[in-house]
């Protein structure tokens, strides 16, 4: 049996997957403040935004979340479903764009998903 195989099967230490989503959630809001920088108040940059990667997170400020930082993917789920469940590491554009609230980020990923040119 192979080691990702045997990883998979046994599960990630305890306390690793945890640092993981820290460390994931850490990125993503540098990403969205790196991306804020560029918007320029129109869905036009937003949309180029998401239409330029793979993978799209909405971030925002959540007083509900132990850390204060609420997460969804507007795009690209299915792809990182599908890595997931491969149990193997791909590479991805992946970038985050700030979002006023969880309604505001859920909206846009219904957006992107009936836009076909997204």
């Amino acid at each position: 049996m192979g080691e990702t195989k045997r990883r998979r099967k046994r599960g990630l230490p305890p306390g690793e997957a945890e640092a993981l989503a820290a460390d994931l959630k850490r990125r993503l809001v540098e990403l969205a403040n790196v991306n804020d920088a560029a918007m320029d108040g129109t869905m036009g940059s937003v949309l180029e935004i998401i239409a330029d990667n793979e993978v799209v997170y909405g971030v925002w400020q959540d007083p509900t979340e132990p850390d204060g930082v609420g997460t969804l993917i507007i795009k690209g789920a299915n792809f990182v479903h599908e890595i997931a469940a491969s149990g193997k590491t791909q590479e991805c554009r992946l970038t985050a764009i700030k979002c006023i609230a969880a309604e505001q980020a859920e909206a846009l990923r219904l957006h992107v998903n009936t836009d076909l040119t997204h």
